[in-house]
């Protein structure tokens, strides 16, 4: 398979956030991203780790000094991990 082929089926198989017809386009996609995007550094000791509320049970969210609950990628689950065996 040629590299032309293969690059459009892999452009082609993205979902449509990846996909873009110009670099204005993911320009102005990233510039979006960016303007509703919000980095906050919490200290470690005020999260608190919960199942999910259901009938399964089946996954942890990290709710913050808030109270919003949010669930952790596999990335921010490991470094949770790392933290609680630390302790």
């Amino acid at each position: 398979m040629s590299n032309l082929m293969q690059a459009s089926r892999q452009w082609a198989s993205r979902p449509d956030d990846e996909r873009f017809l110009s670099l204005v386009d993911l320009d102005a996609h990233c510039t979006q991203q960016r303007a509703i995007s919000a980095g906050k550094v919490v200290s470690s000791r005020k999260l608190e780790i919960v199942p999910i509320a259901g009938d399964e049970m089946k996954g942890l969210e990290v709710h913050g000094p808030n109270g919003t609950g949010y669930a952790p990628t596999h990335w921010s689950f490991g470094q949770l991990s790392q933290l609680a065996g630390a302790a």
